[in-house]
């Protein structure tokens, strides 16, 4: 039955409902989760109805239960059911989300803390309406207004919203894929320096534990001693608190083989315990991926089936994220329906079916980005007043129609960067200026412009960024040509990426005659000349104290992060320290009670 509701739920065309009658064991459990992940119904018998009981038993106590009636109850419920998901279809196809779900969204962010604009809006409104009709209300408004009254309701719909799906060991064949690389990264390590993985939407902790049993397996293999640090993420609290327990059923280790369940697990009951020595490898922390920052110097992030959820302009931003926080040739997993993306070549794919993929090395972005670009000829001069205009109205506009009018209002040629001086457009002529050879092997404005440039750009880059008001340099001749040359930097617009605009004011040199022909206009332009050198190498040595007061502060933010990990980690100790005085405690309350039943017979 869990497969056939596995194949159930991943049918993107339909509107899943799983029904577990009488039966023996447990049966078509932990094929629920699925079912609920893609906006379907469950169905359970009712225990006092059922032959056997094991197998409604089970479905009731995963949670994962939408109603739980007779069957004679479940035909007209299921007839409902299915007559009021059509209607919810046709709407959600003939017009747009309606009013109540940014207003639902807004609640629920301020009650759990947790924005969830940024994820795709399909599935968020499938799985409120799930919840509107569960509550029997006649619409969203309907719902919104329930709410509103009852809000804890918001806490519901909150765990509804999270419903994850993981599993020891799941998907064998990618954790057999991976391994060899795990070996290998472990026999590279050097002393002193830690193994370090991620697994952001960690859930209840199965798959974080999975790279636990893996890593333990090999450092017994070759008998090392290299410190392992596993960070597992979530942003619910209830899957967190469940992932540090340990305590798993059974059918949740179904994928272990029965010698990793011995070895790995000792049994309690109906429930099977992690080994503390593999529940200390892990460190759980609430985390939420799209406001945080990712954890740093990262050998491997697993981050499966959790992209999928978020909208494509969070994904944007969330991978390349993960290629910062890894290091030279870590890895990155996603899930079987994730890929990279258009990341500009940030990651290669090692094995595309499985989607394992590792960071390049040497990142380039792709030349057409920046010479396939249209190259104005003559750009007409255009009153400042519409400049202004277009400052107001960038925000209604969309980036790249802003960034043309930015570039054609401008009488001058000019490129556009953002605040890591990659180009990003090009208008007009800048040959005399930038080496378009060297563009196919550099984006960096900085290495590609003519080197007496490169000192005043930055200087005049930093005094815009640090004003906040557009800035230009003074009239200057560059090498040989017959005209003089003036840099303009226009530090950025509202609400937009950090984009700058560097333009390029050229006028042709004073003639000849006009020119000053008197010794001491001479000898005065010769001192200025030697100060503007004087001062350019003072420039030029302050950028450089610039540029290592930003490294050392790279270097204090690294320690914080290092810092706030090993905060962590003394917390999940004294988690662990005050879970065995409470077990202590409660051991030395029985022993008491027994004293006392012992003394008094």
């Amino acid at each position: 039955m869990e497969k056939l509701f596995r194949q159930l739920a991943g049918s993107p065309d339909l509107n899943p409902i799983a029904i577990v009658l009488s039966g023996t064991g447990t049966d078509g459990s932990l094929g629920l989760a699925p079912i609920k992940l893609a906006g379907g119904w469950s169905f359970a018998q009712t225990p006092e109805s059922a032959k056997f009981t094991g197998m409604p038993l089970a479905a009731i106590q995963t949670g994962y239960t939408d109603y739980v009636l007779t069957p004679a109850e479940m035909g007209p419920k299921i007839q409902t059911l299915i007559l009021e998901v059509g209607q919810s279809n046709l709407a959600e196809g003939l017009a747009p989300p309606s009013e109540p779900i940014p207003a639902l969204l807004n609640l629920l962010t301020r009650r759990s803390g947790t924005d969830f604009t940024h994820y795709k809006l399909s599935t968020i409104l499938r799985r409120i309406e799930h919840r509107q009709i569960l509550l029997n209300l006649a619409d969203l408004p309907a719902y919104l207004a329930w709410v509103r009254h009852h809000p804890q309701e918001l806490d519901v719909l909150f765990q509804t919203l999270l419903i994850g799906v993981t599993g020891f060991f799941r998907d064998p064949e990618v954790f057999a894929c991976l391994e060899p690389y795990l070996e290998k990264m472990l026999l590279n390590k050097v002393p002193g320096d830690a193994l370090r993985i991620w697994v952001p939407g960690c859930s209840t902790g199965e798959e974080a534990y999975t790279l636990a049993i893996m890593v333990d397996r090999l450092l017994a293999t070759h008998g090392l001693d290299t410190a392992v640090q596993i960070f597992a993420t979530d942003i619910d609290p209830q899957a967190l608190a469940s992932a540090r327990a340990g305590q798993y059923s059974p059918k949740a280790l179904q994928n272990l083989s029965p010698e990793l369940r011995e070895s790995c697990f000792t049994q309690t009951e109906d429930q099977y315990l992690l080994l503390k020595s593999l529940r200390n490898r892990v460190i759980f922390s609430q985390h939420d991926l799209t406001v945080n920052p990712p954890f740093l110097k990262l050998d491997l992030i697993s981050c499966r089936n959790l992209l999928i959820y978020l909208g494509p302009g969070i994904q944007k931003s969330i991978l390349p994220a993960f290629h910062t926080a890894l290091n030279p040739e870590g890895l990155l997993m996603l899930g079987k329906s994730e890929n990279v993306g258009a990341t500009h070549g940030l990651f290669e794919a090692l094995h595309p079916h499985l989607k394992i993929f590792r960071t390049r090395s040497a990142i380039q972005k792709p030349i057409g980005d920046f010479l396939a670009l249209p190259m104005a000829s003559s750009i007409k001069p255009v009153e400042s007043v519409q400049v202004e205009s277009v400052q107001q109205d960038s925000a209604h506009l969309r980036p790249e129609a802003m960034n043309k009018m930015l570039v054609e209002i401008f009488p001058h040629p000019c490129v556009l960067i953002n605040e890591d001086f990659e180009l990003l457009q090009v208008s007009g002529d800048v040959s005399p200026f930038l080496s378009l050879t060297q563009a196919l092997v550099s984006h960096q404005l900085l290495e590609i412009c003519q080197p007496e440039l490169k000192l005043e750009i930055r200087s005049l880059m930093v005094q815009a960024q640090h004003d906040g008001r557009p800035v230009a340099g003074a009239f200057r001749r560059v090498s040989e040509a017959a005209e003089l040359l003036r840099i303009h930097i226009h530090p950025g617009f509202r609400e937009q990426p950090v984009q700058i605009l560097v333009a390029f004011e050229r006028v042709p040199l004073p003639l000849a005659e006009t020119m000053p022909k008197d010794i001491a206009a001479l000898q005065r332009l010769a001192e200025l000349e030697k100060e503007m050198v004087v001062r350019e190498a003072r420039m030029e040595a302050l950028l450089e104290q610039l540029d290592f007061a930003h490294q050392h502060q790279q270097v204090l933010y690294e320690e914080l992060q290092s810092s706030n990990e090993e905060l962590q980690v003394a917390n999940q100790e004294l988690i662990t320290a005050n879970e065995e005085l409470q077990a202590s405690s409660t051991e030395i309350q029985v022993a008491y009670s027994d004293l006392i039943v012992t003394h008094a017979s």
